[in-house]
This record gives structure tokens, C-alpha cells and sequence, in this order.
């Protein structure tokens, strides 16, 4: 009998927010973000073992919110109208987009082939770059990759312990994807030495819709 429970590990398909392509052109990224069929890849990918998120937070994490649904869905149509929208019709014009993996293993590979065939399906090409995990560190921190995918598994079961990969002081370093907001920041600092209360969550809550945004 296989049994499935929650993990506190995250994964998830990241855009570099430096890289101009997609700081510049929020239709793009929400094009590749609806293009991207999570049941799919949890059938190939995963097998149906894993959970689809509904949040930046993972159940038993204080502040997950099991109702909270996420803003991007599985959606070609919609996928189509937003590429056409930030000025890429059917992926004309549109430079290759390079994906670059988090090992050269067969899962890794494999992972990267759905990706590109999933992207594929609205005119978007990708050219998979497979590194090693010591490379693939390097770059992520450095900023150097365009499009990956990442995992974080829980130090400790605390919201800031995942959410401060969002962090704009983080990057470089763990904040791979070059995220920043400035109210996130803040909020980020003033919940660092709150206790775990009422106000903590609002907090944590104010976050995530900055981050679905």
C-alpha cells in the first residue's frame, strides 16, 4: 500500500527576476507559468507521490493556510494569450529560452524534457544546459541561470526559513531567482523577532500575496 504525507520540502520552476527578459515583461512569465501542466508533471516526474502546492508554505508550517490557492493554473489558451500580449505571438520573436538542470541525473534530464515539451506546446523554445549540483550551486548564486528548477527542504519548521529565499539582501546567494520587493523586505525583518502570534501570521499572510502577485 503506498501512502502519501506532507514533507517540509518545496519545489518548484524558477525565472531569473535579473534577467531582463522577465523583469521587464510580466506576461511572459505569467505565459510560461499557465503553459506549465503541474498534474502532468507529477505523473512523469514525481509518479502521483507528491503533493501540488497551494502555497509558498508546505502543510504544518505555522501561517500555511489550506484553503489559499495559487494564482497560476494549467491553462494553454490562456498560456497563448499572454505570450501574444508581452509582444511574442506564438513564440515569434522570442529568444531560446536556456533551462539549466540541477544534476545531470536521469531524473534531472527527464524533469527538463517535460518542461520543454510543455513549453513547446505554445511556441516557446528551450535549450536544456545540464550541470552538476557544485555547478548548478555556483550559478543559481550567482545569478547566472536563466530558467531551473529548485528544491528547499525545511532547516527547521518555520515560515521565514523558506521565505527568506525571497528576500532582496539574499541575492546573490540562497534567493537564486533574484527576487525583490521592498515591502517584502521590511515585513520580512519586522516578523525575524515576533513571536509566533496573531500578528506573526497576518504578517506571513501579507507576504504571500505580495509573492503571488
Amino acid at each position: 500500500i503506498l501512502k502519501r504525507y506532507e514533507g517540509l520540502t518545496n519545489s518548484w520552476f524558477a525565472m531569473n527576476m535579473r534577467d531582463p527578459l522577465f523583469s521587464k515583461n510580466k506576461n511572459l512569465r505569467l505565459a510560461i507559468a499557465h503553459a506549465i501542466d503541474t498534474k502532468r508533471y507529477n505523473q512523469v516526474i514525481r509518479r502521483n507521490i507528491s503533493l501540488e502546492a497551494n502555497s509558498v508554505l508546505t502543510p504544518g508550517i505555522p501561517g500555511y493556510d489550506p484553503s489559499h490557492e495559487l494564482p497560476f493554473f494549467y491553462d494553454l489558451k490562456l498560456a497563448k494569450y499572454f505570450l501574444k500580449e508581452a509582444g511574442y505571438p506564438k513564440g515569434k520573436g522570442l529568444p531560446t529560452l536556456v533551462y539549466s538542470t540541477r544534476t545531470k541525473e536521469e531524473t534531472s534530464l527527464k524533469e527538463a524534457d517535460c518542461l520543454k515539451h510543455q513549453l513547446e506546446q505554445i511556441g516557446i523554445k528551450l535549450e536544456i544546459r545540464p550541470l552538476e549540483f557544485p555547478e548548478f550551486l555556483r550559478k543559481g548564486r550567482n545569478g547566472e541561470l536563466q530558467l531551473f528548477s529548485d528544491n528547499w527542504i525545511y532547516d527547521f519548521p518555520d515560515p521565514l526559513n523558506i521565505l527568506q529565499l525571497l528576500v532582496s539582501k539574499n541575492f546573490p546567494g540562497i534567493n537564486k531567482n533574484g527576487f525583490s520587493n521592498k515591502q517584502l523586505d521590511v515585513l520580512f525583518e519586522s516578523l525575524e523577532e515576533m513571536p509566533n502570534d496573531k500578528k506573526r501570521k497576518e504578517g506571513i499572510l501579507k507576504i504571500e500575496k505580495i509573492f503571488d502577485q
